[in-house]
């Protein structure tokens, strides 16, 4: 593999992996009742959410932020849905593109690219676990993908579901921070969907389960909002 291409490899998945700036909206004070719910369109597919602080979104200029928790602007506890909306940022997850125009989509292709080529490279090491899960360990950039099995976690542009982890066998940097996996797909629905797992919490290297308890997550807010508005 070109030394070129290794090199912009190792940029996508570095930038991917940096950690996500959350810009704080402005809010006027107020809060929404709790358990009280709203459509959210991401890209034109409709989810439904609940009215909390925890669910910041951002509307496709890429610079008006919405906190569903609490009115502001435009957006009052009575505001039935929200359109418009490029992502959403949660702790756990973003749906969708949260960043500046452009800025995240880049990273976000640059990171699937990144995925197709992770077999090619000259230093890749393929193999194929009982799950039927794709293994594959790059130790020139520190890193193992966990490729899924299309049948099993589809995804709305065929490319499968990969899991990218840390690999780093530094002990003292292990003893300060835990091996992250991370992960960015197309949804079946077809918004991109990003989220991180602990490694340690999927033993046997079971990321099917670790995706089929994320997705489904998604998967309730998409037949959510289609139950409220058929």
């Amino acid at each position: 593999m070109p030394t070129r291409l290794l090199s912009l490899f190792c940029i996508a998945i570095l930038a991917f992996l940096s950690p996500a700036r959350a810009d704080a909206p402005a809010v006027k004070g107020g809060k929404c009742p709790a358990g009280s719910s709203v459509v959210v369109e991401v890209k034109g597919v409709p989810l439904l959410l609940p009215r909390a602080a925890g669910f910041r979104l951002t509307l496709d200029d890429g610079k008006t932020h919405i906190t569903l928790g609490r009115p502001v602007r435009d957006y009052t506890c009575d505001t039935p849905i929200v359109k418009n909306v490029r992502g959403i940022a949660t702790t756990n997850y973003t749906i969708g593109i949260t960043g500046g125009p452009n800025a995240t989509e880049k990273s976000f292709s640059a990171f699937r690219s990144a995925i197709i080529a992770a077999p090619r490279l000259r230093t890749a090491r393929v193999e194929k676990l009982p799950s039927g899960i794709q293994k594959t360990t790059i130790p020139v950039t520190g890193g193992v993908f966990f490729q899924l099995p299309l049948d099993v976690a589809p995804t709305y542009d065929q490319i499968p579901v990969t899991f990218i982890c840390d690999n780093s066998e530094d002990e003292k940097l292990l003893a300060i921070l835990p091996r992250l996996c991370k992960t960015a797909y197309l949804h079946p629905s077809g918004v991109a969907f990003s989220y991180s797992v602990l490694w340690a919490d999927y033993p046997n290297d079971d990321f099917v389960a670790a995706d089929k308890a994320n997705r489904k997550i998604l998967d309730d807010m998409v037949a959510g909002a289609k139950e409220k508005n058929p």
